[in-house]
């Protein structure tokens, strides 16, 4: 759990050994994708590797989508309800055709960056009635948690295992 009584969620910043460390149960489907931690035979290596390896790194290495890497881990975890916005059952405005703003944020994150500040600042941007698209390789769930408390609303539509659309628009 974090401090604030949330559960922790599983993103690119986490890292392995804080992921094996809160989800045990993620360790057979984290070394089926990922061919350099299955590498890493040798315990004590293997402990102080993982201290600083981040999913988003890991991702980078195996040269897997982070988007793949967060939705089986995510699904090993149990952590299903991320999308529970989402779904084929849209409100008319979170469409492609209604978007004023849109960040492509799937190579930033691939990167290692993370898309935070500039989504909150174009957020802060937008007239009532806009919609702010953002485009990511998973489900920004933790992103999508902080923006609902600042009073908008989110749908999210998964157009398969490393592509997301979400959309954003002042409640």
């Amino acid at each position: 759990m974090s401090t604030d009584g949330c559960p922790v969620q599983i993103t690119p910043e986490i890292t392995v050994a804080d992921l094996l460390s809160t989800f045990p149960e993620v360790e057979s489907a984290l070394a089926e994708l990922s061919s350099s931690y299955r590498a890493l035979e040798n315990p004590v290596l293997r402990a102080a590797a993982t201290k600083t390896t981040t999913l988003s790194q890991l991702s980078q290495t195996d040269g897997i989508s982070i988007g793949i890497v967060i939705g089986k881990l995510r699904e090993a975890a149990g952590q299903q309800s991320l999308t529970s916005d989402s779904g084929p059952d849209a409100p008319d405005w979170a469409d492609a055709t209604a978007v004023t703003k849109s960040l492509d944020a799937r190579e930033l994150i691939q990167q290692g960056g993370h898309p935070l500040d500039r989504v909150m600042t174009e957020l802060g941007t937008l007239n009532p009635g806009e919609v702010y698209q953002l485009i990511t390789p998973f489900v920004p769930a933790p992103m999508i948690d902080l923006v609902k408390q600042r009073g908008f609303e989110s749908h999210t539509v998964s157009h398969g295992p490393d592509l997301c659309h979400t959309y954003f628009r002042r409640g």
